[in-house]
């Protein structure tokens, strides 16, 4: 790799074998390795650029002991290859702290607003190397909402249900379990974090799972049109989230 590097080969490197060679690696029982690999020899800067500017950048050291943005990613990376095979929530927690790769050096270690600056930088990797679909869109809302994951359990109803609304849980709800584990390995891919539970994924998965039994015929029953039917299935939603929070 350090030869093909050195040479220049790996720009010549088609999109289909970089996936290939990746896909791969997020299906291995380390995956982590891959990428430190590419670290190590300069390979990453340009095959994955996104990813190779997080090296150095770094994070508040009391959320962040371990201080530096890609090493975190990659603790990160080896923490949800624990809690799950599927490869798309894999290479979306690998995606998650993207945004934090531009943000100006002036604001370091903060990094207000890294969510969705996250966005257009997963778009173009997945556009460079034709990264199916249906892993794209899991990783930019895995970089645009992660971290409200964290603060679940003291967000308003109202705003819980609107995050719904945004990943379109109610028509993908698998998204629901896959989004709480990326939160989860994030959380617990920090330093001195990797055994601490995570009770924000539990509340995520509990409350989504309130809001869905929700019935949708008895609001058309009452014969609401258009707007209004969706106004009054939100409204149920908020109702009943803040009657099941009551009684925890």
């Amino acid at each position: 790799m350090q030869e093909m590097t050195n040479s220049g080969e790996l720009n010549a490197l088609t999109a289909e074998r970089v996936w290939k060679e990746t896909e791969k690696a997020l299906h291995s029982q380390a995956p982590q390795v891959y990428f430190e690999i590419l670290h190590q020899c300069g390979a990453l800067k340009i095959l994955f650029p996104e990813i190779n500017a997080l090296f150095g950048v770094p994070a508040p050291k009391k959320w962040h002991p371990e201080i530096d943005t890609g090493i975190h990613t990659m603790m990160v990376l080896a923490m949800v290859s624990r809690l799950t095979d599927d490869i798309a929530v894999r290479f979306s927690a690998l995606c998650h702290d993207l945004g934090k790769g531009v943000t100006p050096v002036e604001n370091w270690p903060h990094h207000h607003g890294h969510g969705p600056a996250g966005v257009p930088l997963v778009e173009a990797l997945c556009q460079r190397y034709r990264i199916p679909n249906q892993i794209r869109d899991l990783a930019k809302l895995a970089a645009k909402y992660h971290d409200h994951l964290h603060r679940i359990e003291k967000m308003r109803p109202s705003k819980i249900i609107r995050l719904f609304d945004a990943i379109d849980a109610w028509r993908k709800p698998e998204r629901i379990d896959q989004l709480a584990i990326i939160s989860e390995a994030d959380a617990r891919g920090r330093q001195g974090a990797e055994n601490l539970p995570y009770p924000q994924g539990i509340f995520f998965r509990q409350a989504f799972k309130i809001a869905n039994q929700v019935d949708v015929k008895s609001i058309v029953s009452r014969g609401l049109k258009g707007s209004a039917i969706r106004e009054a299935l939100t409204k149920q939603r908020e109702v009943a989230i803040i009657e099941w929070k009551s009684r925890l």
